[in-house]
């Protein structure tokens, strides 16, 4: 799959193929859902991009109350710290 999407230039060409390939043979999708679809996973992949690119200049000088679920449907993620990555971009006063 990884050497399919490198063949395409573009963002919107890979995100086409995946649907073409992956959820069109599932005929689940009519075509407007099927455009709503692609520009969803576009929105989301450009997210991504901006909150990995963000660097802030200096850190948050403010209180901050983090909320956090006690409960989860999921393990936890192994990718973020305890504060959410928060202390990366604020003082933490406990």
């Amino acid at each position: 799959m990884t050497e399919d999407l490198l063949s395409y230039t573009s963002l919107h060409q890979r995100v086409n193929h995946v649907v073409d390939k992956y959820l069109a043979p599932l005929d689940i999708f009519t075509h407007t859902e099927r455009e709503d679809l692609c520009q969803a996973a576009e929105a989301f992949f450009n997210k991504l991009v901006i909150a990995d690119r963000y660097s802030p200049e200096r850190k948050l000088s403010s209180r901050v109350t983090l909320v956090k679920s006690s409960q989860t449907s999921m393990e936890p993620l192994h990718s973020l710290a305890e504060d959410f990555g928060l202390s990366e971009v604020g003082t933490i006063n406990n």
